[in-house]
Parts: C-alpha cells; structure tokens; sequence
C-alpha cells in the first residue's frame, strides 16, 4: 500500500507552499495518488528515487506504471563504495549523512518513544510508531510529512556537496 508520496523538483520549483509537494493517499484521499498518473509515468519526466524497485512495485499495484528512471540512490550508493555494510549501509539516512550539506534525522530519532514496561515505567528500548499511526496521528501528521518531503529532497542530485 502506498500512503503518501513526495515529490521535490529543486529549488527554483514552487508548489506554492515550497518546492516539496507531498500526496496523502490514505482514508478521503484514497486513490488521489492516480491523479499523479501522468506524471509517474511520463519517460520524459526525469525522476530520481530511493530503493526503485520497491517504489515502482509498490505503485504498479496501485495501476502507475513508473517510467522516466534517471537514477536511484540505493544502487548509486553501492556503485559508489560497496563496502558501506559496516558503515551504516545504504539507507537514506546513512547515504545523505555521508554526501549531503543536510544530512537526514532516522525516523527513531524523530518518532521514537521509549517503550513502556507492564509496571508504568519507562524502558530503554525505543519504539517506533507504524507508518499510519505517523501519518494519521494529529501529533505526528506534519512532522511526517515534512520527513517525508525531506526523503524527496534528499534524492535530489544539486543537493550532493
């Protein structure tokens, strides 16, 4: 199930809030993604991703056919140095904090909460709340979506120092 996705041209781009446009596509807004058809499938329009294979698989049950491929960071990363497995691997966060002027928060150290034990008290492990419960919980819905836009923005190759 795709629940949202983002979207970011670079920085002369304005979606009138900013160059990031981010898609809901859960509950009211399920299926509003197939607006986004023409675009995803376009091969003129030139899109970078991060972790292609699962995206396009992931939009192709939701009937987009994803065309335009022009890079994915993933296997970049790997072409890049195939030895990043013991240096935090090839996540976007372990990728931007090596490349990027702005390097991406992981998602515990955004979202994360300590797990509660049976007695009340607070536990050492870190929790991380699901993908829905981020996205439709009214303390966590604009946080997730700018985490959510900065993932788009950090495929962005002008973004590389």
């Amino acid at each position: 199930m795709v629940t949202c996705a983002s979207i970011y041209c670079g920085p002369d781009v304005d979606f009138g809030a900013g160059p990031c446009l981010w898609v809901d596509n859960l509950d009211k807004a399920d299926g509003v993604l197939g607006v986004f058809d023409g675009y995803f499938s376009d091969p003129e329009i030139k899109k970078v991703w991060h972790n292609y294979s699962f995206d396009r698989h992931v939009l192709f049950n939701h009937g987009i056919d994803c065309q335009g491929f022009a890079a994915d960071t993933m296997h970049m990363g790997r072409l890049w140095d195939t030895a990043r497995a013991g240096r935090g691997g090839y996540s976007l966060e372990a990728l931007s904090s090596a490349l990027l002027q702005y390097p991406k928060t992981g998602m515990k150290k955004v979202f994360g909460k300590k797990h509660i034990k049976k007695d009340g008290t607070e536990g050492k492990l870190t929790v991380l709340p699901g993908v829905l419960e981020l996205q439709r919980g009214e303390e966590t819905r604009n946080a997730w979506i700018h985490y959510s836009a900065l993932d788009a923005k950090s495929t962005d190759r002008k973004s590389v120092v």
